[in-house]
């Protein structure tokens, strides 16, 4: 009897401790963190040109005045072509903006101004730029995906990826 009762002594401690550190990890998913880089790529169209960009976005600042709001800065580098296609009716320019997500979890209304500056082309100098728009990232994800209307790019979509 004392064997048997030494056995379940034992077992029940090595149950109890196995059950403690199974509460020991903090896994709280509504204070998940944003990735603080991202990548992608958008091509949109308007009445009169077409444009297409690549763009690097770096997130400073998240939980503004404690809501849901994160600023950001990007810059990025893209080519227009107006509607004729004639080679000397397109450009290249470079833009940079600084802009606001505002939301939760996974959708966000996005908007944002900056410069942008035109190589060539009709559109030829230094030009504002800006977007509003709607992007979805989930929290736990690395896929982004964007719908806006924007300048110099027009009403485009854009897939990229947080890291």
């Amino acid at each position: 009897m004392k064997r048997d009762y030494s056995s379940f002594i034992l077992l029940i401690s090595l149950l109890s401790l196995s059950w403690n550190s199974g509460y020991s990890q903090n896994n709280n998913p509504s204070e998940s963190k944003l990735d603080k880089n991202a990548i992608y790529i958008s091509a949109g169209t308007s009445i009169l040109w077409h444009g297409a960009s690549i763009t690097y976005e770096r997130t400073h600042k998240e939980k503004l005045f404690n809501k849901n709001i994160s600023s950001f800065a990007k810059l990025g580098t893209g080519y227009y072509l107006m509607w004729d296609c004639e080679p000397n009716y397109g450009g290249r320019w470079v833009f940079s903006n600084y802009g606001w997500l505002i939301g939760k979890r996974a959708h966000h209304f996005e908007v944002s101004t900056g410069m942008t500056y035109v190589f060539s082309g009709d559109l030829k100098g230094l030009l504002p730029s800006g977007v509003i728009g709607y992007r979805y990232k989930k929290p736990e994800g690395q896929l982004i995906f964007r719908a806006n209307a924007s300048f110099p790019e027009a009403l485009n979509l854009g897939v990229g990826f947080t890291f």
